[in-house]
């Protein structure tokens, strides 16, 4: 506890000790902050310090009590001792952050009157001397926060691992104090935090305290975690206590059942028998050695053959029943396990056909039928009205087609003739040119042959009659038109070239 002690950065300031070790009544009354600010170094304190296992007595190391009456003598400190102590537990008390371990393990009406008894500050003491008896506040207090936190622990290390044999939710309390011992193991990142006395007891393999193996069992209790039984058996060489855990985090813990004591018994009984086989061997393994060491005297002959007939009578008759009786409890074992297998998988068969037969009560046959008749009836309504929308969206589509085809074809044809009369009234001006200009020709004649520009005129009509986009068509008055126009051509065409 001292090096404890010394780690603590206020106790080492010479101020704040002295400030943290007086007399904190008067801070309540008249620096209320101060008060706060000093209960809440004391709360932390000695919680942190009971969970290492400080507080208490040395003979007691519980995680989750302190001892009120050593807390003045366990907190001393360089000569220095705290004098505010009660007023910080009664404070806690009142709080509720501390309860007495008397008040903790009395029935509920009880602790309903006790709490009730630490609201009236000016007499609380002496109520609860009546109601607790004379030690109740005045020895060992339980630490709530560190219960519930431990309780936690407990719970995740144990639903952690599948639970699917018939003892993974069994335990006596043995059991249980050295399965979860571990629980008030510091974390590995506070690993340098770990007290003298924590280290000996995890290098001696020491089980949990009773005492707080009683107040978690008593925690995880009250909140429908596990079940509690009391076993008496005359094979039992003392009364234990059956702990059933939850099936699971989230359930309810069910009652313990005949079959689950059973269970129980054989396990109980397999274990022990593993014991006496174990301790059989080796008491043979040192009756051998004996008999090598007394036949190296020459008088230990006797002594020799008295260790040999007890070996042999260990090995010839008593180790081989104790192995079949193992043996048969072991098939014993494992004929329950089957069984409460097979009681699961019923219970799932139960569970799925209650639920089957819900699903078929809320679907009926007939229902079934006008169901998939009406899906039919408007499936084929829904293809109706496609098949509709669809020839209306084909004959809007015709209409707009047809429609601009026939504007562009009428463009079209007004756009042609418009170019041809362009182009025969250009070819006209330039035979007309060409036949002056032939006719007042000088004695040289042109070099370019007047026959020529005769080929040139004939091409471009030619050209001009191929483009017209009715040139393969029936005879019409457009097309009595072009042979005028032909006509025409012709006899310009004679005119232009003479006749030789």
């Amino acid at each position: 506890m001292e090096e404890y002690l010394a780690s603590s950065h206020e106790l080492n300031d010479a101020d704040k000790r002295a400030f943290l070790y007086s007399d904190l009544s008067i801070q309540k009354t008249e620096n209320p902050e101060s008060f706060i600010e000093a209960l809440g170094f004391w709360k932390y304190f000695l919680i942190d310090a009971s969970f290492k296992g400080l507080v208490t007595a040395k003979t007691n190391t519980s995680r989750l009590c302190v001892d009120r009456k050593q807390l003045g003598t366990l907190l001393s400190y360089k000569g220095d001792t705290p004098m505010g102590l009660d007023m910080v537990v009664d404070e806690l008390l009142q709080r509720g952050d501390l309860q007495p371990i008397e008040e903790y393990f009395a029935p509920v009406a009880r602790r309903l009157v006790g709490w009730l008894v630490y609201q009236v500050p000016l007499i609380n003491r002496q109520l609860r001397s009546l109601v607790f008896g004379s030690s109740g506040a005045n020895g060992r207090l339980v630490v709530r926060s560190m219960v519930e936190k431990t309780g936690q622990w407990i719970l995740n290390s144990h639903y952690e691992q599948v639970t699917c044999s018939l003892m993974d939710n069994l335990m006596d309390m043995d059991e249980f104090r050295s399965k979860f011992a571990s629980v008030f193991d510091p974390q590995p990142e506070n690993a340098a935090a770990v007290s003298p006395l924590q280290q000996d007891q995890k290098d001696k393999g020491a089980k949990m305290a009773i005492v707080d193996a009683n107040i978690l069992v008593k925690h995880l209790s009250d909140q429908g975690h596990l079940t509690t039984m009391h076993l008496d058996s005359p094979y039992m060489t003392e009364t234990r206590t059956l702990i059933k855990f939850a099936a699971s985090i989230r359930t309810r813990v069910q009652p313990i059942t005949e079959a689950d004591t059973g269970a129980y018994q054989v396990s109980w009984t397999q274990k022990q028998l593993s014991r006496q086989i174990s301790q059989l061997e080796t008491r043979v393994s040192i009756l051998d050695t004996q008999i090598r060491q007394a036949i190296k005297t020459p008088s230990g002959k006797n002594l020799a053959l008295s260790r040999l007939r007890m070996k042999r009578h260990i090995e010839m008759d008593v180790l081989p029943k104790r192995i079949d009786a193992l043996h048969n409890l072991e098939r014993v074992y494992l004929r329950l396990e089957q069984t409460s297998s097979e009681i699961q998988l019923m219970e799932a068969f139960e569970a799925g056909t209650r639920a089957l037969r819900g699903l078929n009560d809320s679907v009926q046959v007939d229902r079934i039928s006008r169901v998939f008749d009406d899906w039919a009836e408007e499936s084929l309504r829904s293809s109706e009205l496609d098949d509709a929308m669809a020839d209306g969206r084909a004959g809007v589509h015709q209409a707009a087609v047809g429609l601009s085809s026939e504007e562009t074809d009428e463009e079209l044809e007004a756009e042609l003739e418009t170019m041809l009369e362009e182009e025969r009234k250009r070819g006209l001006k330039e035979l007309a040119s060409n036949a002056a200009s032939h006719s007042n020709a000088n004695a040289e004649p042109e070099t370019r042959p007047e026959s020529e520009d005769a080929g040139k005129l004939a091409d471009i009509l030619q050209q001009i009659s191929l483009s017209s986009p009715n040139a393969n068509a029936q005879p019409t008055a457009k097309d009595d038109t072009e042979k005028d126009h032909r006509e025409e051509r012709d006899k310009l065409e004679k005119v232009a070239v003479p006749a030789e």
